[in-house]
Parts: structure tokens; C-alpha cells; sequence
């Protein structure tokens, strides 16, 4: 049997528990919505935990909470996050074992890939990642980090990592440009 707990217009299938909340569904074998509004947990053993319209369909995915996000890929994860405001997007964790700890606008195409958070962020490399803002990463076992402007910043190859900061890039104080070490204290 499936258990509703509380809440308005739920619905748990059998094997499935919605713990409250409002317009819920945990509709596959061991699936569970704690909480929230309009979300589905669809997948064996996938879990929503709160918010509102997030979607685990994937097997033994996750979405712990935040607005329209989806975990569709098995044993995906979003941590919360999602649509925000005009231009906001959800988050996506599509790929295999991909995951996305939060932000918005973030897609994770790539099994194993994972967008550590901020916004605007599609990682469909395998066991990629990134950060920031706006990184793009189509390479395999590649990463790109995007500080600054708004301008795209892309993976460079497989087993590459890509930096890309406006600002400049500095270690101990020490900023790195192009032709090596540049010393700041003489800007």
C-alpha cells in the first residue's frame, strides 16, 4: 500500500509515501515526496524533498528541493535551486550519476558530470564539471570555471580545465597572465 500522510490532493502508489504538501505524486516502488507542491518522484527510489514542481524520475534520483528541477538520469541529484525570477531556467541532471549542488539555468547532460553551482552552466562531458557563470563543457574529464562577464567559457579539451576570469587570475597574490607570473604590487 502506498501512504499519504497529510497535505491536499496527493497521491502514493504502492510501495511510494508523500509525507505532505499539496498536488504531490510518488508514483514508482519506494519513491517519496516530503514535501512541497506539484512535485513527482518517479523513479524506484527517487526522492523529492520540498519545494515545488521538481521532478525525480530517474532510478534512485534525487531533487532535495528548490523550483522546477528535474533528476532524470539514475542516481541523479540537484540540490535546489531552479527557475528564478523572468530569466531564470531550472536545473537538469540528465546524464548518468550527474549532479548539480544548486543555482539555476544548469544543465548536466554528461554521465558522472557535475555542476558544482551558479548559473547557466551545460556540462555534457563525461566526468566534467563546472563553476560560476555560463561554463560550457563538451569534453571528457574537462572542467571550466567563469568569473566575471558574461561571456561563454568553454572547455579547451579533454582533460583540460579552463579558466576564465575578467578580473585576472592570481595564486599567493601573484597574478598569472598570459606570458607567466605578473606582479600586482607594481599595477
Amino acid at each position: 500500500f502506498g501512504i499519504v500522510a497529510g497535505g491536499e490532493s496527493n497521491v502514493a502508489d504502492f510501495k511510494a509515501t508523500v509525507s505532505g504538501g499539496d498536488h504531490n505524486s510518488a508514483i514508482a516502488d519506494h519513491a517519496v515526496v516530503s514535501g512541497g507542491s506539484a512535485s513527482v518522484a518517479g523513479g524506484i527510489g527517487s526522492v523529492v524533498g520540498g519545494g515545488a514542481y521538481n521532478v525525480a524520475v530517474g532510478y534512485a534520483a534525487v531533487v532535495a528541493g528548490g523550483f522546477a528541477n528535474t533528476a532524470a538520469g539514475p542516481g541523479t541529484f540537484v540540490g535546489g535551486g531552479g527557475a528564478v525570477g523572468v530569466d531564470g531556467a531550472p536545473n537538469r541532471a540528465i546524464g548518468d550519476f550527474s549532479s548539480i549542488l544548486g543555482g539555476f539555468s544548469n544543465d548536466a547532460f554528461g554521465n558522472a558530470s557535475t555542476v558544482l553551482g551558479g548559473f547557466g552552466h551545460t556540462v555534457s562531458g563525461f566526468a566534467s564539471v563546472a563553476l560560476g557563470a555560463n561554463a560550457h563543457v563538451s569534453h571528457k574529464h574537462a572542467g571550466a570555471f567563469g568569473f566575471g562577464s558574461l561571456e561563454p567559457c568553454y572547455s579547451a579539451g579533454a582533460h583540460t580545465l579552463s579558466i576564465c576570469a575578467e578580473g585576472g587570475l592570481f595564486v599567493n597574490g601573484m597574478e598569472i597572465g598570459a606570458g607567466g607570473f605578473v606582479d600586482s604590487s607594481n599595477a
